[in-house]
């Protein structure tokens, strides 16, 4: 079975495979958000680095008027799609990120608790 879903669950993906094998019915995938367009200005408030205890410290940048995120001592940069004027989403992984007003970000997986990530610098 092929699947042209983008949406980094990759996990949600395997258990459907299972569950239609088996005869049953899959678990439905929920689509990325669309992409919109994002102004040089929107994309700056963006870029920094952030800390979090319980999970790590992303960086964000922007090379060639696109967002990317890198997670701690990865070599490994992800495109960060733009969902809103305050809001992207990591297609790669499923995480949607929201810039709040205090300059630190909150990303929410498919699973789980929201966690907030403070702005260390930027």
């Amino acid at each position: 079975m092929l699947s042209n879903a983008q949406s980094g669950a990759l996990t949600s993906i395997g258990k459907g495979i299972a569950a239609l094998a088996l005869g049953e019915s899959a678990p439905k995938l929920n689509p990325s958000p669309p992409s919109v367009a994002s102004t040089a200005e929107q994309r700056a408030k963006w870029i920094g680095r952030y800390a979090n205890p319980n999970v790590g410290s992303p960086i964000i940048t922007e090379r060639d008027g696109a967002l990317l995120l890198r997670w701690c001592q990865s070599c490994d940069d992800v495109y960060l799609a733009a969902a809103g004027p305050a809001s992207v989403y990591d297609r790669q992984d499923s995480i949607a990120l929201e810039l709040l007003a205090d300059g630190s970000i909150r990303m929410s997986w498919p699973e789980g608790e929201p966690q907030t990530f403070a702005r260390v610098n930027r």
